[in-house]
């Protein structure tokens, strides 16, 4: 994707989602009244309206976060469904 923006989210540097929720809140510029969850995350994802590549850092310990995998999984259908996103997972 040309022109995008880069976002690294490593699985190792958030210990919530809330933590993560904030992160994205802040660097893809949503708005005050995002609620910081998953449904959340999938409505302002479909909004992204400029090129943006999110690569995913998984963590390489045997027990990974689950609730990690379920913000990965909406990252991945959020980048599915608008053509401005993509995602790339790294194990």
């Amino acid at each position: 994707m040309e022109n995008a923006m880069t976002i690294h989210l490593n699985e190792n540097k958030f210990m919530t989602p809330a933590d993560v929720h904030a992160y994205l809140k802040f660097i893809l510029g949503f708005p005050e009244y995002y609620g910081g969850n998953l449904a959340a995350l999938s409505d302002c994802l479909g909004d992204v309206n400029t090129p943006v590549k999110i690569v995913v850092i998984r963590s390489s310990k045997p027990k990974a976060n689950y609730w990690f995998d379920k913000i990965c999984n909406v990252l991945q259908r959020g980048a599915d469904q608008n053509p401005n996103i993509e995602v790339e997972i790294q194990r």
